[in-house]
């Protein structure tokens, strides 16, 4: 044996002696829970109360360099970014017309409100009924603006917002108000996924893509527990290879 994991129910004498043996042969003991987030990359909402991670202890000091990181990259590679946004720019123009950017409330690190930027790519009155989801095959989205979306073009004046330290490159989507204060009433440690700084990419959107359901929030929600806890340089490395061919192959786009 390798190692005992435990399942999280009452205690009784059989499971202490089991215990006490497995600690006798020197056995590593595995909860049940943290086996199952390195399996499935999730943190279960179950799983996130008060006792799970406390924002005093949550103080990584990756989080500095990070920012640093996210500067230097967008800095070092703005000789492409610009021309090419400039590029993706005049495509919207010719298509649509103006606005070409769209800008839109999201909220970001430690719960504070910013405008978050991006290339337009629904209609113009796509929000006159109100802050809505994408849906698979909706009518407000323009033929270019689907192929933006897909290998995720749309996202680039982002870039804009991790330079102003309203986001990073990687991190929790950003989410709108209106949603935000609905979640925040629902779901039990909602606030913590703010603790870090929203991304233009992260470890929710390279494993699930977009999301436009109760059953789909609740999955990305549990994506999101997981980036925060095991925020490191690591993870961040390994959002970057699958943020590759996330846009190579245009998986999990609305």
């Amino acid at each position: 044996m390798d190692g005992l994991v435990v399942r999280n129910e009452p205690s009784g004498q059989l499971h202490h002696r089991v215990l006490e043996h497995a600690q006798l042969m020197k056995l590593s003991i595995i909860p049940e829970r943290l086996l199952t987030e390195d399996l499935t990359g999730r943190v279960s909402l179950q799983a996130v109360d008060q006792n799970w991670v406390t924002q005093a202890a949550f103080q990584p000091t990756y989080l500095f360099w990070k920012r640093g990181l996210d500067v230097l990259f967008t800095l070092l590679a703005a000789p492409v970014l610009l021309p090419l946004m400039a590029l993706v720019a005049l495509v919207v123009y010719f298509n649509s017309g103006r606005p070409i950017l769209f800008w839109q409330q999201r909220v970001g690190q430690d719960g504070k409100p910013f405008q978050l930027v991006k290339f337009r790519t629904m209609t113009r009155d796509s929000e006159r009924a109100g802050p809505a989801f994408a849906k698979q095959g909706d009518m407000r989205i323009t033929p270019v603006g689907a192929f933006l979306r897909k290998f995720r073009l749309d996202e680039l004046p982002q870039f804009w917002n991790v330079l102003r330290g309203d986001m990073s490159i990687i991190g929790p989507r950003p989410e709108q108000l209106a949603f935000t204060v609905e979640f925040e009433e629902s779901i039990p440690m909602y606030t913590s996924r703010h603790w870090v700084r929203p991304g233009i990419t992260g470890w929710a959107q390279v494993n699930q893509g977009y999301t436009d359901s109760a059953a789909q929030i609740t999955e990305k929600l549990e994506y999101d527990f997981y980036y925060v806890k095991h925020c490191s340089a690591p993870l961040d490395l390994k959002i970057v290879w699958k943020t590759v061919l996330t846009i190579l192959t245009g998986f999990g786009s609305r």
